[in-house]
C-alpha cells in the first residue's frame, strides 16, 4: 500500500471514528436530556397529586369536623346522650358465662387470624366492670348476628330502660353512620368515663375510658381531651393500632 493511500485510509478511519463519537455524545446528550425532562413532568405530576391529595384529607376532617358538631347540638342526640347515661348506671348486673367464652374463642380466634401475633384476652376480659361484662353479655356474646355485625340487634326485649332507649335512638344513629361511612360511633358519659353506647358493639363497649383496658388507647385520649374543648370545637387523635 502507498503511502497516500495509508495517509487517506486513516483520514478515513479517523473521520469515521469523530463521527462515531459525535453520534454517540449527542445521542447521549439526547438521552440524557429526555430523562431530564421525563423526572420534571414526574415531579410536575407529583406535585401536581400531593396538592390533590392534600386538599382531599384537608377537606375530609373538616367534613368530619362539622358533621360531628351539628351532631352533638342534636336534640336526639342530646336526648340520646342523657337517656343513655341514666339507664346505663340502673342497668341490672346479672353473671354471665357466655362472654369469656366469646373473648377466649370468637373474638381471639378472628384477630390471631388478621394479625401476625396472637393476643391474651384475659386480661381484657379480667379487666371489666360487672356492669361492663353484664351488657356486653347482653349485646355482644348473646347477640345473634356475627362478629362485625353486632349493630344489626335492635333490642334485647328484656324491658329494661337501656333497651328501650337503644331501641329507640340506635336505628337513627346507626343510619347516620352507614350514611357518612364511619367505623363506629360511641357516646361517653363525661363524669365517669364510661361508653354507654356503640354502634357495632365491640370489646370497648362498655368499658371504661379512665380506668378500663383502653385507657391507654386513642380514643381515651380523645375523650379525655375533649372534656376541655369550648361548645363546637373538637379533637382528632392520629391513627394507630386499636385492638377491639
Amino acid at each position: 500500500m502507498t503511502l497516500s493511500r495509508k495517509i487517506v485510509l486513516l483520514i478515513s478511519t479517523i473521520a469515521i471514528l469523530i463521527s462515531i463519537i459525535s453520534t454517540s455524545v449527542s445521542e447521549s446528550f439526547t438521552l440524557r436530556h429526555m430523562e431530564e425532562d421525563t423526572l420534571k413532568k414526574y415531579e410536575k405530576t407529583l406535585k401536581v397529586k400531593r396538592t390533590l391529595i392534600t386538599n382531599q384529607i384537608t377537606d375530609y376532617f373538616n367534613s368530619i369536623q362539622k358533621q360531628v358538631v351539628v351532631m352533638a347540638y342534636d336534640h336526639s342526640i342530646i336526648d340520646a346522650a342523657k337517656a343513655f347515661t341514666e339507664s346505663f348506671t340502673t342497668f341490672p348486673i346479672s353473671p354471665n358465662n357466655s362472654l369469656n367464652g366469646y373473648y377466649n374463642n370468637e373474638f381471639k380466634a378472628a384477630y390471631d387470624q388478621q394479625n401476625t401475633t396472637s393476643i391474651n384476652t384475659t386480661s381484657l376480659y379480667e379487666g371489666l366492670s360487672d356492669r361492663a361484662q353484664t351488657l356486653q353479655s347482653k349485646f355482644i356474646s348473646e347477640n345473634p348476628h356475627p362478629l362485625g355485625n353486632k349493630d344489626k340487634l335492635d333490642s334485647i326485649n328484656d324491658g329494661s330502660d337501656y333497651d328501650n332507649t337503644h331501641q329507640f335512638h340506635h336505628p337513627f344513629i346507626r343510619k347516620f353512620l352507614k350514611e357518612f361511612g364511619y367505623y363506629d360511633i360511641f357516646i361517653v358519659e363525661p363524669d365517669q368515663g364510661n361508653v354507654v353506647y356503640s354502634v357495632y358493639k365491640e370489646l370497648d363497649y362498655a368499658t371504661n375510658l379512665l380506668s378500663g383496658p383502653y385507657r391507654d388507647s386513642g380514643i381515651a385520649e380523645a375523650f379525655t381531651a375533649g372534656l376541655s374543648l369550648s361548645p363546637g370545637e373538637t379533637y382528632i387523635t392520629d391513627f394507630s393500632a386499636y385492638i377491639p
